[in-house]
């Protein structure tokens, strides 16, 4: 949850939190917080496809291509869930952010390595919409210190 700067605006992370495979992660803004039945507007992610995203460096942990793989090797119940896959489906909103003018949102889709950006503008005709998603990209460990990446109780320190 996140409020925006003037108060105006209830940001909500709408994680899937593995309660139902099929289900979108999303963000839900709340509006008119004063009325006695405040406006929702719920943020799908879904308006890009596997190779845009892919293109950009967002992590994906399920594609088209690895789901057809599994459906073809395993049948059901992948067929089904191959049948109904959207990238959107393994995009994961944790943590929201808003700009100072208030005008966008930042939304960090943890498990993705990603950023969404939302217009949050409540005068403009795409409040609510997804401006875009871009990915963090593969962190280079050549130099400096490197990462510990091996899960033995010691801490080893590796360069690629």
């Amino acid at each position: 949850l996140k409020l925006s700067n003037d108060c105006s605006i209830l940001a909500i992370a709408n994680q899937n939190e593995g309660t139902s495979i099929l289900t979108q992660g999303a963000l839900t803004l709340v509006t008119d917080l004063e009325a006695e039945t405040p406006k929702t507007t719920k943020v799908l992610l879904s308006s890009l496809n596997d190779n845009e995203l892919l293109a950009k460096d967002v992590e994906l942990p399920v594609t088209r291509d690895s789901a057809t793989y599994w459906a073809n090797v395993h049948g059901e119940p992948f067929q089904t869930l191959l049948g109904q896959y959207d990238p959107a489906l393994v995009l994961d909103p944790e943590f929201i952010a808003f700009n100072n003018d208030g005008d966008r949102i930042f939304l960090n889709l943890q498990e993705n390595s990603a950023l969404a950006v939302i217009n949050s503008d409540e005068s403009s005709s795409d409040f609510g919409k997804l401006i875009y998603v871009d990915g963090y990209g593969p962190k280079e460990f050549s130099s400096g210190p490197g990462a510990d990446i091996v899960d033995d109780d010691s801490c080893e320190l590796f360069t690629n």
